[in-house]
Protein backbone atom coordinates (compact mmCIF):
# COMPACT_ATOMS: atom_id res chain seq x y z
CA UNK A 1 0.00 0.00 0.00
CA UNK A 2 1.13 3.57 -0.90
CA UNK A 3 1.48 4.82 2.77
CA UNK A 4 3.76 1.62 3.59
CA UNK A 5 6.45 3.33 1.81
CA UNK A 6 9.25 4.19 3.42
CA UNK A 7 9.67 8.49 3.94
CA UNK A 8 13.36 9.92 4.60
CA UNK A 9 12.89 12.91 5.62
CA UNK A 10 10.32 13.54 3.36
CA UNK A 11 11.92 14.66 0.72
CA UNK A 12 12.50 10.92 -0.78
CA UNK A 13 9.99 7.82 -0.48
CA UNK A 14 10.79 4.08 -0.82
CA UNK A 15 8.60 0.92 -1.35
CA UNK A 16 8.53 -1.23 1.75
CA UNK A 17 11.06 -3.84 2.04
CA UNK A 18 13.71 -1.84 0.50
CA UNK A 19 17.14 -2.59 2.25
CA UNK A 20 19.69 0.07 0.35
CA UNK A 21 19.78 2.61 -2.10
CA UNK A 22 22.57 2.74 -4.80
CA UNK A 23 23.53 6.46 -5.96
CA UNK A 24 24.40 8.08 -8.85
CA UNK A 25 27.34 10.68 -8.57
CA UNK A 26 27.54 13.11 -10.59
CA UNK A 27 23.98 15.59 -11.47
CA UNK A 28 22.71 13.21 -8.43
CA UNK A 29 24.53 13.75 -5.12
CA UNK A 30 26.74 16.56 -6.26
CA UNK A 31 26.45 19.63 -8.67
CA UNK A 32 28.83 19.28 -11.60
CA UNK A 33 27.23 20.72 -14.30
CA UNK A 34 28.16 24.01 -14.26
CA UNK A 35 31.85 23.08 -13.76
CA UNK A 36 32.19 20.79 -16.65
CA UNK A 37 29.86 23.98 -18.65
CA UNK A 38 32.74 26.55 -17.49
CA UNK A 39 36.05 24.14 -17.84
CA UNK A 40 35.15 22.02 -20.82
CA UNK A 41 34.47 25.42 -22.94
CA UNK A 42 37.96 26.86 -21.74
CA UNK A 43 39.81 23.37 -22.85
CA UNK A 44 37.96 23.54 -26.39
CA UNK A 45 38.57 26.62 -27.06
CA UNK A 46 42.49 25.99 -25.94
CA UNK A 47 42.55 23.20 -28.56
CA UNK A 48 40.57 24.83 -31.15
CA UNK A 49 42.89 27.78 -30.93
CA UNK A 50 39.08 30.00 -31.21
CA UNK A 51 36.23 30.43 -28.73
CA UNK A 52 34.16 28.02 -27.68
CA UNK A 53 30.69 27.87 -26.47
CA UNK A 54 29.12 24.41 -25.12
CA UNK A 55 24.96 24.60 -24.90
CA UNK A 56 23.94 23.52 -22.08
CA UNK A 57 21.49 21.34 -23.98
CA UNK A 58 24.35 19.60 -25.62
CA UNK A 59 26.45 18.89 -22.39
CA UNK A 60 23.52 17.74 -21.14
CA UNK A 61 23.01 15.14 -23.72
CA UNK A 62 26.58 14.23 -23.41
CA UNK A 63 26.81 14.89 -19.40
CA UNK A 64 26.09 10.85 -18.29
CA UNK A 65 29.09 9.63 -20.60
CA UNK A 66 32.39 8.34 -19.10
CA UNK A 67 35.44 10.63 -19.66
CA UNK A 68 37.05 8.85 -23.11
CA UNK A 69 33.92 9.36 -24.32
CA UNK A 70 32.45 12.24 -22.97
CA UNK A 71 35.66 14.62 -24.72
CA UNK A 72 34.79 12.33 -28.26
CA UNK A 73 31.51 13.51 -27.80
CA UNK A 74 32.14 17.31 -27.38
CA UNK A 75 34.75 17.37 -30.14
CA UNK A 76 32.78 15.70 -32.86
CA UNK A 77 29.05 18.03 -31.61
CA UNK A 78 31.30 20.80 -31.90
CA UNK A 79 33.29 20.17 -34.71
CA UNK A 80 36.63 20.82 -32.84
CA UNK A 81 39.61 20.11 -35.01
CA UNK A 82 42.56 19.79 -32.86
CA UNK A 83 45.56 22.33 -33.99
CA UNK A 84 48.32 21.56 -33.01
CA UNK A 85 48.01 17.55 -32.10
CA UNK A 86 46.17 14.43 -33.22
CA UNK A 87 42.97 14.10 -32.37
CA UNK A 88 43.70 10.83 -30.14
CA UNK A 89 46.13 12.72 -28.01
CA UNK A 90 43.90 15.96 -28.04
CA UNK A 91 41.30 13.92 -26.21
CA UNK A 92 43.79 12.33 -24.00
CA UNK A 93 45.08 15.95 -22.97
CA UNK A 94 41.38 17.45 -22.83
CA UNK A 95 40.49 14.98 -20.41
CA UNK A 96 43.66 14.88 -18.20
CA UNK A 97 43.51 19.09 -17.96
CA UNK A 98 39.32 18.32 -17.05
CA UNK A 99 40.63 15.96 -14.30
CA UNK A 100 43.06 17.03 -13.08
CA UNK A 101 40.77 20.28 -12.31
CA UNK A 102 38.09 18.20 -11.44
CA UNK A 103 39.43 16.52 -8.66
CA UNK A 104 40.60 19.73 -6.98
CA UNK A 105 36.95 20.32 -6.57
CA UNK A 106 34.36 20.54 -3.37
CA UNK A 107 31.76 20.05 -5.64
CA UNK A 108 28.50 21.69 -4.20
CA UNK A 109 25.93 18.95 -2.59
CA UNK A 110 21.94 19.03 -4.45
CA UNK A 111 19.69 20.33 -1.92
CA UNK A 112 18.11 17.98 0.19
CA UNK A 113 21.25 14.95 -0.01
CA UNK A 114 22.58 15.33 3.11
CA UNK A 115 18.98 15.07 5.12
CA UNK A 116 17.99 11.94 2.83
CA UNK A 117 21.53 9.83 3.72
CA UNK A 118 21.18 10.70 7.38
CA UNK A 119 17.82 9.80 7.46
CA UNK A 120 18.43 6.78 5.37
CA UNK A 121 21.43 5.20 7.75
CA UNK A 122 18.81 6.09 11.25
CA UNK A 123 16.10 3.93 8.87
CA UNK A 124 18.95 1.14 8.66
CA UNK A 125 19.12 1.63 5.12
CA UNK A 126 22.58 0.56 2.90
CA UNK A 127 23.95 2.90 0.90
CA UNK A 128 26.79 2.69 -2.37
CA UNK A 129 27.63 4.79 -5.05
CA UNK A 130 27.73 3.51 -8.18
CA UNK A 131 28.90 5.89 -11.03
CA UNK A 132 30.33 5.52 -14.47
CA UNK A 133 33.33 6.99 -13.61
CA UNK A 134 36.73 5.17 -12.22
CA UNK A 135 36.74 3.95 -8.53
CA UNK A 136 39.53 6.52 -7.19
CA UNK A 137 38.19 9.63 -9.17
CA UNK A 138 34.92 8.80 -7.35
CA UNK A 139 36.56 8.32 -4.25
CA UNK A 140 38.79 11.16 -4.34
CA UNK A 141 35.06 13.53 -5.42
CA UNK A 142 32.99 12.08 -2.47
CA UNK A 143 36.20 13.11 -0.24
CA UNK A 144 36.77 16.64 -1.37
CA UNK A 145 32.80 17.12 -0.91
CA UNK A 146 33.11 15.69 2.77
CA UNK A 147 30.54 13.01 1.67
CA UNK A 148 33.01 9.72 2.13
CA UNK A 149 30.93 8.57 5.46
CA UNK A 150 27.66 8.07 3.87
CA UNK A 151 28.40 5.45 2.40
CA UNK A 152 29.04 1.75 2.97
CA UNK A 153 30.64 0.69 -0.74
CA UNK A 154 32.14 2.71 -3.89
CA UNK A 155 31.25 1.33 -7.13
CA UNK A 156 33.47 2.95 -10.39
CA UNK A 157 32.99 1.83 -14.03
CA UNK A 158 36.57 0.36 -13.76
CA UNK A 159 35.92 -2.98 -12.01
CA UNK A 160 37.62 -6.09 -13.54
CA UNK A 161 35.14 -7.56 -16.08
CA UNK A 162 31.90 -4.72 -15.09
CA UNK A 163 31.02 -2.90 -18.71
CA UNK A 164 30.36 0.92 -18.28
CA UNK A 165 26.59 2.03 -17.93
CA UNK A 166 24.07 1.58 -19.85
CA UNK A 167 25.07 -1.46 -18.90
CA UNK A 168 23.66 -3.15 -15.44
CA UNK A 169 27.12 -4.49 -14.62
CA UNK A 170 28.36 -1.72 -11.62
CA UNK A 171 24.57 -1.79 -9.97
CA UNK A 172 24.46 -5.93 -10.20
CA UNK A 173 28.09 -5.59 -8.27
CA UNK A 174 26.92 -2.92 -6.16
CA UNK A 175 23.89 -5.25 -4.99
CA UNK A 176 26.04 -8.38 -4.79
CA UNK A 177 28.67 -6.83 -2.42
CA UNK A 178 26.02 -5.79 -0.25
CA UNK A 179 24.74 -9.32 -0.01
CA UNK A 180 21.65 -8.16 -1.10
CA UNK A 181 18.80 -8.99 -4.40
CA UNK A 182 18.86 -5.60 -6.72
CA UNK A 183 15.09 -6.04 -6.40
CA UNK A 184 15.62 -4.77 -2.75
CA UNK A 185 17.33 -2.15 -3.85
CA UNK A 186 16.69 1.82 -5.22
CA UNK A 187 18.86 3.09 -7.29
CA UNK A 188 18.77 6.81 -7.89
CA UNK A 189 20.35 8.59 -11.55
CA UNK A 190 19.77 11.67 -13.08
CA UNK A 191 20.43 10.68 -16.65
CA UNK A 192 18.35 8.39 -19.53
CA UNK A 193 21.91 6.87 -19.78
CA UNK A 194 22.12 5.87 -16.20
CA UNK A 195 18.35 4.88 -15.98
CA UNK A 196 18.99 1.77 -18.73
CA UNK A 197 21.16 0.64 -16.17
CA UNK A 198 19.65 1.28 -13.19
CA UNK A 199 16.35 -1.00 -15.42
CA UNK A 200 18.14 -3.54 -16.63
CA UNK A 201 19.61 -4.42 -13.30
CA UNK A 202 15.98 -5.46 -11.53
CA UNK A 203 16.44 -2.84 -8.88
CA UNK A 204 13.86 -0.08 -8.22
CA UNK A 205 14.66 3.05 -10.32
CA UNK A 206 14.08 6.55 -9.53
CA UNK A 207 14.91 9.31 -11.68
CA UNK A 208 15.41 12.35 -10.15
CA UNK A 209 16.11 15.68 -12.53
CA UNK A 210 18.57 17.35 -10.64
CA UNK A 211 21.49 17.30 -13.56
CA UNK A 212 21.81 15.57 -17.16
CA UNK A 213 18.52 16.07 -18.03
CA UNK A 214 14.77 17.48 -17.41
CA UNK A 215 12.05 16.33 -15.32
CA UNK A 216 10.10 16.00 -18.66
CA UNK A 217 13.03 13.80 -20.36
CA UNK A 218 13.62 11.51 -17.58
CA UNK A 219 9.80 10.89 -17.07
CA UNK A 220 9.06 10.73 -21.02
CA UNK A 221 11.83 8.03 -21.25
CA UNK A 222 9.74 5.37 -19.24
CA UNK A 223 12.34 3.61 -17.44
CA UNK A 224 12.08 5.16 -13.83
CA UNK A 225 9.63 3.68 -11.64
CA UNK A 226 8.94 7.14 -10.07
CA UNK A 227 10.26 10.98 -11.34
CA UNK A 228 11.36 13.48 -8.90
CA UNK A 229 11.98 17.45 -9.21
CA UNK A 230 14.73 17.28 -6.42
CA UNK A 231 15.12 16.43 -3.02
CA UNK A 232 13.27 19.03 -1.28
CA UNK A 233 10.95 18.20 1.53
CA UNK A 234 7.76 17.61 0.96
CA UNK A 235 4.81 19.36 2.78
CA UNK A 236 1.24 18.13 2.72
CA UNK A 237 -1.56 19.39 4.85
CA UNK A 238 -3.72 22.36 5.68
CA UNK A 239 -2.82 25.93 4.66
CA UNK A 240 -2.95 28.32 8.14
CA UNK A 241 -2.65 31.51 5.96
CA UNK A 242 -6.02 30.51 4.55
CA UNK A 243 -5.41 30.24 0.55
CA UNK A 244 -4.37 27.31 -1.20
CA UNK A 245 -0.96 26.30 -1.88
CA UNK A 246 -0.35 23.87 -4.27
CA UNK A 247 3.20 22.99 -6.09
CA UNK A 248 3.50 19.52 -7.91
CA UNK A 249 5.46 18.52 -10.89
CA UNK A 250 2.08 18.53 -12.70
CA UNK A 251 0.15 21.06 -13.70
CA UNK A 252 -3.45 19.14 -13.83
CA UNK A 253 -2.86 17.36 -10.37
CA UNK A 254 -3.47 20.81 -8.40
CA UNK A 255 -7.27 20.71 -9.89
CA UNK A 256 -7.63 16.89 -8.80
CA UNK A 257 -6.30 17.85 -4.90
CA UNK A 258 -8.93 20.63 -4.99
CA UNK A 259 -11.19 17.62 -5.42
CA UNK A 260 -10.16 15.48 -3.09
CA UNK A 261 -10.27 18.21 -0.75
CA UNK A 262 -13.58 18.92 -1.56
CA UNK A 263 -13.14 22.64 -0.93
CA UNK A 264 -13.92 22.64 2.57
CA UNK A 265 -10.50 23.87 3.63
CA UNK A 266 -7.38 25.82 1.58
CA UNK A 267 -4.77 23.13 1.44
CA UNK A 268 -1.23 23.59 1.43
CA UNK A 269 1.14 20.90 -0.19
CA UNK A 270 4.31 20.92 -1.89
CA UNK A 271 5.02 17.95 -3.42
CA UNK A 272 8.62 16.77 -5.26
CA UNK A 273 7.40 13.65 -7.77
CA UNK A 274 4.92 11.45 -9.27
CA UNK A 275 3.72 8.98 -6.96
CA UNK A 276 0.28 10.17 -7.10
CA UNK A 277 -1.05 6.92 -5.48
CA UNK A 278 1.25 8.29 -2.58
CA UNK A 279 0.26 11.96 -2.57
CA UNK A 280 -3.19 10.75 -2.68
CA UNK A 281 -3.28 8.90 0.56
CA UNK A 282 -1.10 11.33 2.47
CA UNK A 283 -4.31 13.59 1.22
CA UNK A 284 -7.17 11.61 2.25
CA UNK A 285 -5.64 11.37 5.78
CA UNK A 286 -5.39 14.40 6.69
CA UNK A 287 -7.46 15.40 9.70
CA UNK A 288 -10.25 16.95 9.38
CA UNK A 289 -10.15 19.01 12.54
Amino acid sequence: MPHQRIALDDRLFLPPGTAAILWDLDGTLVDSFQFDLDVCARILSTHAGRPIHIPDALLREGFALSGADFWRFLFTSLDVEASAKPLDQALEAAHADWLAQRLEQAFPIHEGVHEVLAAARAAGLRQAVVSNNPQEEVETILANSGLSDSFDLVAGNDGSGRAKKPAPDSYLYAAGALGLDPGKCAAVEDSVLGLTAARASGAYVIAIASGAESFETVKASGLADVCYTGLTRCRVGWSAGGSTKLCTPSKDVPELLRGLSGGSKPLDIEWNNDDWALLGTMVAGLPMG
